[in-house]
């Protein structure tokens, strides 16, 4: 047998979980033509078919399913070398992949990475950063794609082990003049009968709205539907309803004086954020670096989450 290709058997890793093609090729940002033929030649070297087209998707043949265990087997044992080796080099080396909510990306993230980063200790390791939805960044996280998350704790985050990261206040925001900007704090329910922005209405706040409060969702008029908690501000600020926002979005906000935000009481609106890995003690040195960094109480013990709502 010729030399496996590590390359190749990370992607196959990721076509069996994925179950996909497709959704590997994007999160890999290469073609799938690329993986097929990747996948093709790991095929020839062990001379069996690994994978199978049914109907749930792509899915292991009985030999790509021990091929598959193996592969698990030694990207344990590789990242246990990284981990041994980096013990005898002067300077941390590596590069870490982490995927993470858009808040966190765009309210606390940022800073917290440039002080990572800026430390001399710190000068060969590269972070790439990806954003996306929380339920798609414990995705990502529980298919090897990335070695770090950081999501709202109310998705499942069954089977991963789970930090506390940082909190957020949520709330509305809207006109200093809109009849709501005087109230000290207010449940989303009493803002039902105005107009809305739907502003980063992502799954994981839909679930939780769902559960606190069934069918109030439905019931709520919107006058403009956009993806960002930025853009909704913007609109809420020309006077076409109320948004939701997080508060450190709003004072990052460059004209945030002239609107007004008022906190939700509800228990949701005070969001956890956690880290989340398969394994904190698997990670590669990089990684644990950056985990320990971001951490805010560094000797916290990793708990495996059975259910994060």
């Amino acid at each position: 047998m010729r030399d496996l290709d590590l390359t190749s058997l990370r992607l196959f890793i990721a076509v069996c979980e994925a179950r996909s093609f497709s959704r590997v090729a994007a999160d890999e940002t290469i073609v799938v033509s690329a993986i097929s033929k990747r996948l093709t030649q790991l095929e020839e070297t062990v001379g069996a078919k690994l994978l199978v087209r049914g109907k749930t998707g792509v899915k292991p043949t009985p030999a790509g399913e021990t091929l598959l265990q193996h592969a698990y087997e030694l990207r344990e044992k590789i990242g246990k070398m990284e981990q041994d080796m980096s013990e005898h080099a002067e300077f941390v080396r590596g590069k870490v992949r982490l995927f993470a909510a858009g808040t966190a990306v765009a309210e606390f993230l940022p800073d917290d990475l440039a002080s990572f980063l800026i430390v001399s200790a710190h000068q060969h390791i590269h972070v790439d950063v990806e954003e996306h939805q929380s339920a798609q960044v414990v995705f990502g996280v529980r298919r090897g794609v990335a070695q770090l998350g950081i999501c709202w704790d109310a998705v499942d985050c069954e089977g991963l082990q789970t930090r506390e990261y940082r909190r957020d206040q949520l709330g509305i925001v809207m006109q200093k003049g809109h009849p709501l900007a005087r109230r000290r704090q207010i449940a989303i329910r009493e803002t039902a009968e105005f107009d809305h922005i739907a502003a980063g209405y992502s799954a994981a706040f839909r679930a939780v709205l769902e559960r606190s409060d069934p069918g109030l969702e439905r019931s709520m008029r919107y006058r403009a539907i956009v993806t960002s908690f930025d853009a909704g501000i913007r609109l809420a600020h020309a006077g076409l309803g109320i948004a939701l926002a997080s508060k450190q979005i709003v004072r990052n906000f460059r004209r945030s004086s002239e609107v007004a935000f008022v906190p939700l009481s509800d228990p949701w609106a005070q969001r956890q954020f956690v880290l989340c890995a398969l394994d904190f003690d698997a990670l590669t040195p990089a990684a644990r670096l950056l985990l320990e960094h971001l951490s805010p109480l560094v000797k916290q013990r990793a708990t495996v989450r059975r259910e994060c709502a």
